[in-house]
C-alpha cells in the first residue's frame, strides 16, 4: 500500500500535502489510489487522474509510492491450518463444487455448502486474494455449521495460487466490476434453492475478498449483511451507498490499513444512516483470521468468528 512507504502519514495522499486539497478532491484521490492498487485503473489513466487533481509532480511521487499492491500475507508455517475438502458427514453438511450459472460467456462455479437442517438464509463468502483454496473452502464450511446456506464463488476460475507473486498477479486481474456482477449470479441462484429462505443474502469476505464483499454492499440491494475482514475500505461516496448492513473488522497491528481510514469508514457509514460496527483488534495484523498463515492470531480469529455470527443472526437471521 502507499501508505507503508510515507512514515508517519494517515494515508497516502499526504505525500501531497492534505491540508491543501478540499474534502471533495481528497476523496477522489483516495478512490482513485484505491482503484490503481487493486488494478482497475492502468498506470496511464492513475497519472492522468492524480495529475488533474494535485499536479503531475504530485501525481508521480504518488505513482512510485503506490508500487507496492494488496497486503502479502505471511507465510504458512508447515503442519498448520484448516484442510478443506474434508469429510463432512459426521457434521450432517453437504458439500460439493456447483455450476451456478454463466456471465460473460464464462461458466461460474463454487464450493456450495448445506447445512443439515433447512431451509435456512443464504451467505457468500468471497476468496482472499490466493483464490478458492482449502481453507475458504473450510471457511464456508464453518457458515454452513451455523445454519446458513454458504456458497463460496470461485472467482479466479479454476485457478489458485500458493506463492505470493502468483497471487499479486491473479488480484490484480481481477476485475471488480466482473466479479461483483458474477456475486450478483451467485446470489439470485442462492435465493432460487429450495434450501434458502429470505429474498436477501449475506456476504462475508477476507483481504481482497473483505474490500469485494463492501462493494458489494455498496452496489447491490440483495444485500442484508455484509463482513469485511481487512478489506481496503470504501470511499465515502460508496459508503453512503451501501445496502443492508456492513461489520467491517481490522487487526490494529495491520499495517496496510492505519486507523484513520477505518475511522473514515465508520463515520461515513454511520453519517449515511447505514447499520455498521468496526471492530478492532489489538496485537493482529492483517490475514489474522487465516489458520494456514503465520499471521493467525488465534484470540481475535475466535471472537471475530463469534461477532460475524451474532452479526448474520442479527440482519440476516437463522
Amino acid at each position: 500500500m502507499c501508505n507503508s512507504l510515507l512514515p508517519g502519514s494517515q494515508d497516502p495522499t499526504s505525500t501531497v500535502a492534505p491540508q491543501a486539497l478540499g474534502v471533495r478532491k481528497r476523496q477522489e484521490l483516495l478512490a482513485t489510489v484505491d482503484q490503481f492498487e487493486y488494478g482497475r485503473i492502468t498506470r496511464r489513466s492513475f497519472v492522468q487522474r492524480a495529475s488533474s487533481l494535485v499536479g503531475a509532480g504530485a501525481a508521480l511521487a504518488l505513482l512510485a509510492a503506490c508500487t507496492v499492491t494488496i497486503p502479502e500475507p505471511p507465510a504458512a508455517p508447515e503442519g498448520v491450518g484448516s484442510e478443506g475438502d474434508e469429510d463432512t458427514s459426521a457434521t450432517g453438511l453437504t458439500t460439493s463444487m456447483v455450476e451456478y450459472g454463466e456471465h460473460d460467456q464464462q461458466t461460474l462455479q463454487g464450493h456450495l455448502a448445506l447445512p443439515a437442517s433447512g431451509p435456512a438464509p443464504a451467505v457468500l463468502v468471497i476468496q482472499e486474494w490466493w483464490g478458492l483454496n482449502p481453507h475458504i473452502k473450510d471457511v464456508a464450511n464453518r457458515v454452513a455449521q451455523a445454519g446458513y446456506v454458504a456458497l463460496a464463488p470461485d472467482l479466479y476460475h479454476g485457478e489458485v495460487a500458493t506463492e505470493p507473486t502468483e497471487a499479486r498477479k491473479l488480484a490484480m486481474a481481477l476485475d471488480q466490476a466482473t466479479a461483483l456482477a458474477e456475486l450478483d449470479v451467485a446470489a439470485r441462484y442462492l435465493l432460487d434453492l429450495e434450501s434458502t429462505q429470505g429474498d436477501r443474502v449475506g456476504i462475508v469476505g477476507f483481504c481482497l475478498g473483505g474490500r469485494i464483499a463492501q462493494a458489494f454492499a455498496a452496489y447491490n440491494p440483495l444485500n442484508a449483511a455484509a463482513i469485511s475482514f481487512y478489506g481496503t475500505p470504501l470511499s465515502d461516496e460508496e459508503a453512503a451507498q451501501v445496502h443492508g448492513a456492513l461489520l467491517a473488522i481490522w487487526g490494529a497491528a495491520d499495517q496496510a490499513y492505519p486507523l484513520p481510514r477505518t475511522e473514515q469508514l465508520e463515520q461515513a457509514l454511520t453519517a449515511a444512516g447505514v447499520p455498521n460496527r468496526r471492530l478492532v483488534y489489538e496485537g493482529a495484523g492483517h490475514s489474522f483470521f487465516n489458520d494456514t498463515r503465520s499471521s493467525y492470531h488465534a484470540e481475535a480469529a475466535q471472537d471475530a468468528w463469534q461477532q460475524s455470527l451474532e452479526w448474520f443472526s442479527t440482519y440476516l437471521g437463522t
